[in-house]
């Protein structure tokens, strides 16, 4: 069961891929069938296993060899060890935050940008059970914003996903989560220029992720 829990988390994960990848293109989700987007191969069972291939065929087509980027698999595996800690700690609320970060992990990824219409329907979604919290959250999106404002940091699209994600892990959390991503971002980037601009969703969602599990753990 555990297992399963994983694979539709993957699963998802691969259908959200799908999506972005489709619709930026102006494509149908439904056909064509999978395929390289290097060599036109129609992909058989084997290449369509949700992270699993990835790996199995060494990040690359195995008819043409090209490497594939690793976006897909990045977001498989989040969704996929997100619904593995749902079998056994599961909150909706979570559920939807985690769903909603996976595909804003794509866009911001893939062209630096977020749909600002995906974190509102998430709030909306959020405030009939969270709406105890929404005072202590919009004081910290305020703060972060004002500090972001000054030093470049967070965009409006960050910030925007940042409020139903601090309604769902409360203050304290949320600057756990906060300081999580920032310290990824300082481990895997601290040798290029500050100037560069760095995708923020990616780590927010991981971090989300560590502060699941960290939550688990302690109880």
């Amino acid at each position: 069961m555990i297992f399963l829990n994983y694979f539709l988390g993957a699963s998802i994960g691969s259908f959200f891929c799908l999506i972005y990848e489709r619709t930026n293109k102006n494509l149908s989700i439904i056909t064509p069938r999978s395929h390289c987007d290097y060599c036109g191969h129609v992909l058989g069972i084997l290449d369509l296993i949700p992270s699993v291939s990835y790996l199995l065929f060494g990040r690359r087509c195995r008819y043409c060899h090209q490497k594939y980027n690793s976006h897909s698999f990045q977001v498989e595996l989040y969704l996929g060890l997100s619904f593995l800690l749902l079998y056994f700690n599961f909150y909706w609320q979570v559920l939807i935050v985690e769903l909603v970060l996976s595909y804003c992990y794509l866009t911001d990824l893939g062209e630096m940008k977020i749909f600002t219409w995906m974190p509102i329907i998430l709030t909306l979604l959020l405030l009939p059970t969270q709406y105890l919290k929404v005072g202590e959250s919009l004081i910290l999106i305020f703060i972060v914003g004002t500090i972001s404002l000054f030093t470049q940091g967070m965009g409006i699209g960050d910030l925007l996903l940042l409020f139903p994600i601090s309604l769902v892990l409360g203050i304290e959390k949320a600057l756990e989560l906060i300081l999580i991503s920032c310290l990824l971002i300082l481990a895997l980037y601290w040798k290029i220029s500050p100037k560069k601009k760095i995708a923020f969703v990616p780590y927010l969602t991981w971090g989300f992720l560590i502060i699941q599990i960290l939550t688990l753990v302690s109880g």
